[in-house]
């Protein structure tokens, strides 16, 4: 066989298809909606995050303290458990991270983003106030910090369902410009 029948067998290892990354096209940010409001929310969820995140990993005793009842035993099972949790917190960082920047993937990085900490909090808020309502002896947590964390909860739920149901601009807008035109 020939070097070009093999070519011509095969020509789509031979050429390199050309990917564009939305990031690559021109963009302009709407002044009317430039998200700032939503990425100042989402520098402070940055940094309470990183206090709790170094709160459950690194002091997983005092964290656990602050929620058990008195009469619960803190295992080295349930310091891991708390220290996990942490390293999932993080991870939960870095993907609210992503949604920093004002381009046009971090503009839809942060309604994904809300979305998921809407789900969290929904499910967070009825797990503690279902604790709180069980209360210490069937779960081990202190019935008042389960009804703090129930409540602050969900003032953060409310704060994600607002922009995500009625003001969805407040992430932020953008535009493509396509061949000196805006692609509206």
């Amino acid at each position: 066989m020939s070097r070009r029948s093999n070519d011509a067998t095969l020509p789509l290892l031979s050429t390199m298809p050309t990917i564009i990354h939305p990031e690559d096209l021109p963009y302009q940010i709407n002044p009317e909606h430039p998200g700032h409001i939503l990425r100042f929310l989402f520098a402070a969820e940055i940094i309470i995050n990183i206090v709790e995140a170094i709160l459950f990993v690194f002091y997983p005793h005092t964290a656990l303290t602050l929620f058990l009842a008195p009469s619960v035993t803190i295992t080295p099972s349930l310091l891991t458990l708390m220290q996990f949790f942490g390293m999932l917190w993080i991870g939960i960082t870095v993907i609210t991270a992503l949604g920093l920047p004002n381009t046009p993937i971090a503009i839809e990085t942060r309604v994904s983003v809300y979305r998921m900490y809407a789900v969290l909090d929904f499910m967070a808020v009825t797990s503690l106030f279902y604790l709180a309502a069980k209360g210490e002896d069937y779960s081990g947590f202190a019935r008042k910090p389960m009804i703090f964390l129930g409540c602050y909860l969900s003032a953060a739920f409310v704060q994600r369902i607002v922009p995500l149901v009625w003001f969805p601009a407040s992430f932020g807008r953008y535009v493509y410009i396509l061949n000196g035109r805006r692609a509206d």
